[in-house]
């Protein structure tokens, strides 16, 4: 029986690249069914947020220059879109969304980016529910940016995870991890973590093909990593003395 898998992410938002992924769900002749969630409004953020964001751009743009971004727009001219709206941190559906969703009878869905937390019966609207990449070892580091606090904290090794969502941010059931040796610079350790991080969701998908289940999960924890959020002047300053080219 052909196994129904969703694509989702946020409209134009930024994704790791999945090609290994995609090659799997391709050869195994998989439906896929895309998604674009389509928010009604802005998540709110301070003014000192905005000009971290801004500040945080900066260097990304400098990083840039020497070193391409790993990162791929997301968009498909044949996805389905699903309304949002964001409370606080969380994202909620509509009805008519969870509808569309549910009417496409999927085994999975697997998440490829965006923004907020998800919460309620999009958890569970699929068969397996959903499965994401965390490119951080959810243990020390959860929220991201990816591959910029390890940079910062001199870790020597950046770590990833693929998860079935669940309602606590990157901690729900963890279904593979693994970790790369540490680089000088953040986008060099992204362009690292995603590829490793890919080939990981591939073999987790492969498991579902092969199995119509899930892989078994870690033993839940209560310990977990702090939250990381996008770094303020000074830890941008940090970044910069700490960072190697």
């Amino acid at each position: 029986m052909t196994m129904r898998i969703g694509i989702l992410a946020e409209k134009d938002c930024l994704v790791f690249p999945w090609t290994n992924a995609h090659a799997v769900l391709t050869e195994a002749n998989c439906k896929m069914v895309w998604f674009r969630e389509i928010p009604t409004n802005r998540p709110r953020r301070g003014r000192k947020a905005i000009a971290n964001r801004v500040c945080f751009r900066l260097v990304c743009m400098v990083e840039a220059c020497g070193q391409p971004s790993p990162y791929q727009r997301y968009d498909s001219p044949e996805a389905v879109d699903l309304t949002c709206r964001f409370s606080g941190h969380f994202k909620d559906f509509d009805e008519d969304s969870l509808q569309l969703l549910g009417d496409q009878e999927l085994d999975v869905i697997v998440r490829l980016g965006g923004r907020g937390i998800y919460r309620g019966r999009v958890l569970d609207v699929a068969r397996l529910g959903i499965i994401s990449v965390h490119h951080g070892d959810d243990r020390a580091y959860r929220g991201g940016p990816p591959g910029f606090w390890e940079v910062v904290n001199r870790e020597r090794e950046c770590g990833y995870v693929v998860q079935q969502l669940g309602l606590v941010l990157d901690h729900g059931d963890i279904l593979a991890r693994g970790a790369v040796p540490t680089k000088g610079t953040m986008t060099a350790n992204q362009t690292a973590l995603f590829d490793a991080a890919d080939r990981e969701l591939a073999s987790v998908i492969e498991y579902i093909i092969a199995t119509g289940n899930l892989p078994p999960a870690e033993g839940k924890t209560s310990s977990f990593g702090p939250i990381y959020t996008i770094p303020t002047a000074s830890d941008l300053v940090r970044y910069l003395k700490c960072r190697q080219t």
